[in-house]
């Protein structure tokens, strides 16, 4: 059998042996991912049908624990260099998700979502929230895709808005993902007016959070609408719109409300008073 002369090897060959011999036990014994999404190492062992779940300072204990009881000399410092080497599998959890649906059957699921929020203005509704899902789908498929805009729900307290916006997200999903949303119990919220075209604002008078939409056919169908080219971003007339439907959520400030009760505009006939904005 041959054998190598530690003493004959630099301090940095010894070391590579030795994170080698790491990583030949770690293959053994567990399955590791970097997250691209996270920039985090999930793991699971071979041997258990548990589910990937993140490396801790906790886990690493247990496995220098494993490590010492197959007499393989190592310290928590090598352990990280042996993990945290190349060798390490990189996965991206959107892609996994969108890669890995079903085809879709060809029913309309977005307009089935969109009936089980009741607004004010159903036929806007149905047509922003068709924008929004597919740019975030555009959005996940595609680093240089940004979703520009935001879904605010106002309506009354305890009604299901935050339970609605978390049960059209996919379970595999639900731990990495942030949707653009908002929800208020007021109806005049905006104090910055100017801003107003990301937001697609909603009064709500109903929701039912129980929709039962399956998930997987309702990503399938937003995906399919993207790979078609349906135009999920707002051109300029929709911009207008947009700002137009929001007038009805300004904010008007204690300032703004005496101005208003004590000053009109002028018109071109009548007598004006010039003033500076400290007047």
């Amino acid at each position: 059998m041959k054998t190598t002369d530690l003493t004959t090897l630099s301090n940095h060959a010894i070391t590579m042996i030795a994170i080698q011999q790491v990583q030949n036990f770690l293959s053994r014994t567990y399955v590791f991912r970097y997250n691209e999404n996270t920039h985090r190492i999930v793991y699971k062992r071979i041997s258990d049908a548990e589910e990937f779940h993140y490396l801790s300072d906790y886990e690493l204990n247990l496995m220098l624990k494993d490590i010492g009881n197959a007499n393989i000399p190592c310290s928590k410092d090598l352990l990280r260099k042996a993990i945290f080497a190349s060798y390490v599998q990189k996965f991206n959890p959107f892609a996994g998700y969108l890669n890995n649906l079903p085809e879709w059957d060809g029913k309309d699921y977005v307009s089935l979502l969109a009936s089980s929020i009741i607004t004010t203005n159903k036929e806007y509704w149905q047509s922003c929230l068709k924008k929004w899902l597919v740019a975030m789908v555009a959005s996940l498929k595609e680093e240089r895709v940004i979703s520009h805009t935001a879904i605010i729900l106002g309506g009354t307290h305890g009604i299901g808005k935050a339970r609605w916006f978390h049960s059209i997200i996919p379970f595999e999903l639900q731990e990495f993902i942030v949707p653009f949303t908002g929800i208020t119990n007021k109806k005049q919220f905006f104090k910055d007016f100017e801003t107003n075209g990301r937001c697609l604002c909603f009064e709500v008078e109903h929701i039912n959070t129980q929709h039962g939409i399956p998930l997987d056919q309702l990503f399938a169908q937003l995906l399919s609408l993207y790979e078609t080219g349906f135009q999920y971003w707002f051109n300029e007339d929709e911009i207008a719109l947009v700002n137009e439907k929001n007038v009805q959520f300004k904010a008007v400030s204690v300032e703004e409300k005496v101005l208003i009760s004590f000053f009109e505009t002028c018109n071109g006939s009548s007598k004006c008073i010039y003033a500076t904005g400290s007047n």
